[in-house]
């Protein structure tokens, strides 16, 4: 995975070396204040055409590497074709749509570097039973966004934070 991720940069770098040194290795993961969520990897999981959503792994598990360009775009391209990080509440997940118009970003919080969605770290939940369309959530937490509310009694909040 590392000499892909080198080679993919070098072939950056080659065509365009501006470009190169804005992309950047980050794994995604959670911090609550429910000691067993806090620590988990955040990884995709096919969920229909083009479309990944987004569940907590157990701790040590490894999230699923994506790319960052630019501090705000995350995407990983590990199929050939792009899938970027993008939330729609309530879902956060990776899509081949591109991202959308919420902006994300970083922020330095708690000893992290966290998510935020329009400058907001908060809004994010791993929930159990959301209806999603293969019942992955029966068992495993699914990372959800709901930035005014209205989340289900089976939500924990979390900041999300990257490691690089």
């Amino acid at each position: 995975m590392l000499v892909a991720l080198i080679f993919a940069l070098t072939v950056l770098s080659t065509i365009s070396p501006s470009l190169a040194r804005f992309v950047l290795p980050a794994s995604l993961f959670v911090n609550s204040s429910n000691p067993a969520l806090s620590g988990s990897g955040i990884y995709g999981k096919h969920s229909g055409e083009g479309v990944d959503y987004l569940y907590l792994g157990d701790k040590n598990f490894n999230s699923s590497q994506l790319l960052m360009r630019d501090g705000t775009q995350l995407y990983t391209n590990r199929t050939g074709n792009a899938k970027y990080f993008n939330v729609d509440d309530p879902y956060a997940k990776l899509t081949v749509a591109g991202p959308n118009s919420k902006k994300i970003g970083f922020v330095y919080y708690d000893d992290k570097h966290c998510l935020t969605v329009g400058g907001d770290i908060s809004g994010f939940f791993a929930c159990k039973n959301t209806s999603d369309p293969y019942n992955y959530s029966v068992h495993e937490f699914e990372l959800m966004y709901y930035p005014t509310g209205g989340e289900n009694d089976n939500c924990i909040p979390v900041n999300v934070y990257k490691i690089q």
